[in-house]
């Protein structure tokens, strides 16, 4: 059986302070008789009201509120501690202890000892022949990536030629069956014509001949000379 939660949850207040309705009364104590839910708001409604009950009269407590609403002064120590003052005299003694100036190619200061031009330059070209050997390693592979996918290309195309070029044989020859069968039809409808028109001319030829006979019996059964008696 469905329950109307929202008739409970508007009606929870009115019912708390006995203002409700006998007939909504009914009806709000029998949806917390079937529902949970319903039931659940109503203990949460009615702890709520309790809470005013629960509330205990205290006596202000008396403190300072103008040093408390300012943010305390902050504790400046001072600039640099003895500790952190010596290892930063001992830093700079580092490094002017490893200080050089050089003046044979204009104004030059390096710390910790200058690289030698000859030693740097080969540095530099075995930094450059690195380089380069990986680069072409990266083309070849790049090449060889390019090379494969290109044959495989190839094949497809060369697979899907193969393919059309058999259909389209296949198509010829099956035009070329046809042709062969249509005329193969053809020339025997026309010697059955020829036969036909020699066997009709056959026959009137037949029958003219057997009406020239016919004819010549009569005429030579009927002639005068037939009759000696005459």
């Amino acid at each position: 059986m469905s329950c109307d939660h929202h008739f409970v949850a508007h009606h929870v207040c009115e019912y708390i302070e006995g203002s409700l309705s006998f007939t909504l009364k009914a009806r709000y104590e029998a949806a917390l008789r079937q529902c949970s839910h319903c039931r659940e708001i109503h203990d949460q409604a009615l702890a709520l009201s309790r809470i005013p009950e629960l509330w205990q009269q205290q006596e202000v407590p008396r403190w300072n509120r103008a040093r408390h609403a300012m943010q305390p002064p902050r504790q400046h120590g001072q600039w640099l501690s003895w500790s952190a003052l010596v290892a930063s005299c001992f830093a700079v003694f580092l490094v002017l202890a490893q200080l050089e100036i050089s003046t044979a190619d204009g104004l030059r200061i390096s710390f910790g000892g200058g690289m030698d031009e000859a030693l740097l330059r080969r540095v530099v070209s075995e930094q450059i022949q690195q380089d380069g050997l990986v680069w072409q390693k990266a083309q070849a592979a790049q090449v060889e990536t390019l090379l494969s996918e290109y044959a495989e290309r190839q094949a497809i195309a060369t697979e899907v030629m193969l393919a059309q070029w058999r259909k389209n044989t296949r198509s010829e020859r099956r035009q070329d069956m046809q042709q062969l069968l249509s005329g193969w039809q053809s020339l025997n409808y026309q010697e059955q014509l020829m036969l036909n028109e020699q066997i009709s001319y056959l026959a009137s030829s037949q029958e003219e001949n057997n009406m020239y006979l016919n004819a010549l019996m009569e005429s030579t059964l009927y002639s005068p000379k037939s009759f000696p008696w005459r």
